[in-house]
């Protein structure tokens, strides 16, 4: 793929992602935006995966519906998704081909990006209010159950929707 088709699909996936965030931002913990931070990376490679995710998170985490995160946060969350895009380039390479090896193995991205976020903001929230082992753990539990929906949510999306898209856009493409 030529830079000027990159730098299109690029932008595509941008605002497809940003879009996706405000069309989910009423459901609690179930969004569509790393999933497609994700397969950006898989059709672009890890860099530009990475510069995907971070913009797409960058762009909707600062024109959040309920107000642009703190900082810490912030860096957080971008920082999150440009390893989700870099971690789709990185699959990408591996060539898996196998269905039920792909779909397994796109699970266990989603699984490993969705609670790689959960630390990390969590962790950054860490770092705004206290900083004390207390505000962590009280933080991480408090959240459990939000986590954990979002954790199965990207898993299942993931799995499940990240094959069929990636076999048909790679013939767009």
């Amino acid at each position: 793929m030529n830079d000027k088709r990159k730098i299109t699909v690029l932008a595509a996936c941008i605002a497809l992602g940003v879009a996706l965030g405000y069309l989910f931002a009423v459901v609690p913990n179930v969004e569509l935006v790393t999933t497609t931070v994700f397969l950006s990376g898989y059709l672009l490679g890890p860099l530009y995966g990475a510069l995907a995710g971070a913009l797409t998170e960058a762009i909707y985490s600062s024109f959040n519906p309920y107000g642009a995160a703190p900082v810490h946060l912030w860096i957080a969350q971008v920082l999150s998704f440009a390893l989700t895009g870099a971690l789709g380039g990185w699959i990408a390479k591996c060539g898996i081909q196998h269905p039920v090896r792909q779909s397994i193995t796109f699970g266990l991205s989603g699984l490993f990006c969705t609670a790689f976020y959960a630390l990390a903001t969590s962790f950054a929230f860490f770092l705004m209010a206290g900083k004390t082992t207390e505000v962590l753990i009280a933080g991480l539990i408090q959240g459990m159950g939000f986590y954990i929906v979002h954790i199965i949510s990207n898993t299942i999306l993931f799995s499940a929707l990240l094959p069929i898209l990636i076999k048909r856009l790679k013939k767009m493409i």
